[in-house]
């Protein structure tokens, strides 16, 4: 039976030297032969064109089932208006009619653009009930959302209108912003489903 120091070698230290002392310099060109036509399988060594189209085939699969599992612009307008699916519902059909209308009004001696309404017909709209829509999705929304719409109200008796403002940049920058909810309740100290 042979020792384990026979069969070992007494040292760990490779010295490389000899072992390219030893190559062949034919096996060294067909190596670099193999390195100008991409068979090779060293690490510096680029992908052969096949492989690279099945790379990216699998890249724009993955963009397309990202694409169709993001969440659309009503599940983004609930994130936004602290998960309220009556603010949501009237946020979404705010920022549609703004597309909407190109002529908009302005009150006396403002600059900003309004769209004007009754608060039952913002509700008839966002497919609420006048109670939904004046008790909860216009508070939420002033709450949770007053960065991207604004809500004032203007005139007496059946005359009374509900003129909203919705500023479109900081809409679709919360639609963009992953976690937009979160930090607009952490910045007003407002509790995110209250």
């Amino acid at each position: 039976m042979k020792q384990i120091s026979e069969i070992a070698p007494k040292s760990n230290v490779i010295n490389l030297k000899e072992v390219f002392a030893n190559t062949k310099p034919k096996a060294t060109a067909q190596t670099k032969k193999d390195l100008t036509k991409g068979t090779t399988k060293a690490k510096t060594a680029t992908t052969p064109a096949g492989k690279q189209k099945i790379a990216e085939k699998i890249k724009a699969a993955k963009k397309t089932q990202s694409k169709l599992t993001a969440p659309g612009a009503l599940a983004r307008c609930r994130q936004i208006a602290g998960g309220d699916l009556r603010a949501a519902a009237l946020l979404y059909r705010i920022a549609g009619m703004w597309d909407a209308f190109e002529t908009k009004m302005r009150l006396p001696g403002g600059s900003r653009e309004y769209l004007a309404m009754t608060q039952a017909d913002w509700a008839i709209v966002a497919g609420l009930s006048e109670s939904e829509c004046r008790k909860y999705a216009i508070k939420r929304l002033q709450s949770h959302a007053y960065e991207i719409v604004r809500f004032e109200i203007h005139g007496r008796g059946k005359g009374k209108k509900t003129w909203v403002h919705f500023d479109k940049a900081a809409y679709l920058a919360a639609l963009n912003e992953a976690g937009y909810e979160l930090k607009i309740a952490a910045q007003n100290g407002v509790s995110l489903y209250s």
